[in-house]
């Protein structure tokens, strides 16, 4: 067992602390290939990080509910074809 390895196996009761200090190291050093994990990066580039893709969420939901057909439209372009690597047209 390695001094990593001896490190997790003594602060089991950490997973979550330990998984996002790995994750905020990779980041800085590798900014790109932390992305490039499984499915990650890929989804990163389509759909945007998860704090975006909640903006997202919650810019549509705001329009349903207070707005018209419309503005749901143009929110949902907003949301989609903005910096998201999406292209108009993607899902036509």
């Amino acid at each position: 067992m390695d001094q990593v390895q001896r490190f997790i196996a003594a602060n089991t009761f950490q997973f979550g602390y330990v998984m996002q200090e790995a994750s905020r190291q990779w980041i800085e050093k590798d900014p790109t290939g932390a992305l490039t994990v499984g499915p990650c990066n890929f989804f990163v580039e389509k759909s945007g990080t998860y704090h975006e893709i909640l903006d997202k969420l919650e810019l549509i939901e705001k329009v349903w509910r207070n707005g018209s057909l419309g503005d749901l439209d143009e929110a949902m372009r907003k949301c989609f074809d903005e910096n998201t690597g999406s292209e108009e047209g993607d899902n036509q």
